[in-house]
């Protein structure tokens, strides 16, 4: 069961692969890349996409973001082009989506389990997802302290 926000899919997640995530909205491009047909850089080629431009993501397939091209067509870029943690100015508020905490989990500094933990959230709890950085979530908790959790935490 999800609380409010807007959600574009679930969060599914088997092993370390991601299916589909609560992401959807506007980021910049971190470096230039090509758009690919579907996720699979073997796929072909759409069109090259530029750092510095700003991308409409609309969904996570494995380590691909699914995007919605200038020309409405849609492509796939490698999830480390878009800067999934990065959050473009105004695109936050559509992003934001609360989500129930299904097992105990570490709060992390950063997007790893091996960093330093910040926090622990605990199952039934609510957390605000910010931001993704596969396999993490990045999220701001009640009391204000911002930090990333695996997925596999959340329903």
């Amino acid at each position: 069961m999800l609380r409010t926000g807007t959600i574009l899919a679930l969060i599914v997640v088997s092993a370390a692969v991601v299916s589909a995530q609560a992401v959807s909205g506007t980021y910049r491009l971190q470096r230039d890349s090509w758009a690919y047909r579907s996720p699979d850089s073997n796929s072909g080629k759409i069109k090259r996409v530029h750092a510095g431009k700003l991308v409409n993501v609309v969904g996570l397939k494995g380590n691909f973001a699914e995007v919605l091209l200038r020309d409405g067509e849609t492509g796939y870029v490698p999830q480390s082009v878009v800067g999934l943690a990065r959050r473009v100015p105004g695109a936050a508020k559509r992003a934001n989506t609360t989500l129930i905490i299904s097992k105990d989990s570490g709060v992390y500094a950063r997007p790893s389990s091996s960093s330093r933990r910040v926090a622990e959230v605990h199952r039934g709890g609510y957390v605000l997802v910010i931001g993704v950085q596969s396999p993490f979530l990045k999220i701001r908790m009640k009391d204000g302290v911002v930090g990333y959790i695996s997925a596999s935490a959340v329903e």
